[in-house]
Parts: C-alpha cells; sequence; structure tokens
C-alpha cells in the first residue's frame, strides 16, 4: 500500500535516535540538514556520528539498561528512530512511543512503525521523499540518487527568490487568480532560461503584469 507523504518540521525539536552504527548514522545526517536538535543513545557510538554531535548530544548505556529504562528521553522527543541492532530493544522502543503517541521508525521492522523513513533529496528549502512502502529499499535508493544528480542545485535558490517574489505579488494583485499567473509564468520562465532572475528581470516581469503602472519595489 503507498503511504501518503507528509512534511515535518523539526528544526529545534528533539529527535531521538536508540542505536549509534552505520545505519543510525545517515538518519542523523537526514535529521541534522532539517535543523532537529539530535541526541543519540546507544551502547556503542560510531565515530560517524561522534563527528557529527556534540558530546553532550550522545549518550552511551551499558548492556544490561533495557529500553524501558529510557523512558524519559523517548517522552521527550518529538519523534524517535530506533536503529540498533537489538532487535527486541527495537522492539520495545517502538511500544513505548506508541504508549505516549510518539512517531517512531523502526528501521528492522516496518509493520512496528508509526512513520517511514523517507529517502530524501534535499536542494535548499526543495524537499523530496521517495518512499516504496516496504518493497524495495533498493529501489528506493536509486531513485533518490537518479532524481538528486537531475535536479538541478539553483531550484534551491530559485524557491528562495520566488518566495520573495510572492510577497510582492500579493501586495499587488488582490486577486488570488492574478498571482497564480504571475507566479506560474515566473517559475516557467526561470525554467525556461535554466537559471534564477536578475533582480532587474524580475523587477521588469512585475512591471509587465502591472501593465507599467507598478514595479519600482525590490522583489528580488
Amino acid at each position: 500500500m503507498a503511504l501518503f507523504p507528509m512534511f515535518v518540521d523539526i528544526s529545534k525539536r528533539i529527535c531521538l535516535v536508540t542505536g549509534g552504527g552505520k545505519v543510525a548514522l545517515r538518519k542523523v545526517e537526514t535529521l541534522l540538514k532539517y535543523g532537529g536538535e539530535v541526541r543519540v543513545i546507544s551502547r556503542e557510538i560510531c565515530s560517524g556520528i561522534r563527528e557529527l554531535l556534540p558530546d553532550s548530544s550522545c549518550l552511551v548505556i551499558g548492556r544490561e539498561i533495557k529500553a524501558r529504562d529510557l523512558e524519559d528521553y523517548i517522552k521527550g522527543a518529538a519523534l524517535v528512530v530506533a536503529a540498533s541492532g537489538d532487535r527486541q530493544f527495537n522492539q520495545e522502543v517502538s511500544r513505548i512511543c506508541r504508549e505516549y503517541r510518539i512517531p517512531v521508525n523502526v528501521v528492522d521492522a516496518p509493520q512496528e512503525c508509526s512513520f517511514q523513513f523517507p529517502a530524501v533529496v534535499k536542494k535548499g528549502e526543495i524537499s523530496i521523499g521517495i518512499n516504496s512502502g516496504t518493497n524495495s529499499p533498493a529501489l528506493t535508493r536509486l531513485i533518490r540518487r537518479k532524481i538528486g544528480e537531475e535536479l538541478p542545485d539553483y531550484y534551491g535558490d530559485l524557491a528562495d527568490q520566488l518566495g520573495r517574489l510572492r510577497i510582492t505579488v500579493r501586495e499587488l494583485f488582490p486577486e488570488e487568480k492574478d498571482r497564480r499567473a504571475i507566479l506560474g509564468r515566473a517559475a516557467e520562465e526561470a525554467f525556461s532560461r535554466g537559471r534564477i532572475f536578475t533582480d532587474q528581470e524580475l523587477k521588469d516581469l512585475v512591471r509587465e503584469m502591472t501593465g507599467g503602472e507598478t514595479g519600482t519595489r525590490d522583489s528580488g
């Protein structure tokens, strides 16, 4: 069954990862890209994670500790990724998260997840999440690589530029249909040029759409 893609703001919110190996490292890298305040709890924490996070964000636990002993850490998280190599430990982390209705991804058991961790392509503020359900993680990775190779880097800058233009257009055009028209045209022209606009090009575009009556405002 295909899953509904939902985008969530995790900026400055605690994202807990239980597990400290290579799989956990990939999750940490992605969460950091989106501004998450990442904490890692594991019996061993790899050097890659330690290079990314301050010591205060890494907690090494003893092998005798059970997931239930970490309940207070879990309760304080916005989301949790169970990425340890211990099947029983991951299962218990999932159970605790479900008790407190905290979104949890379990890397080795899709049926225990309340959300799937997507493969991500990120260009500035543009994010593309790819998921194949539980069918083929390998295919998902290949699709992510293909999209990442073909998606131009300037798209991220263009999104920022059109976001600023959108503010100007809201002030100049009271009708929604007019705003959609100019923003749609701006996006199409940028695509055809293969680059972002210069400030003057944006001013000229606004002036043309307003019949030359306005457009002196700096929309770039």
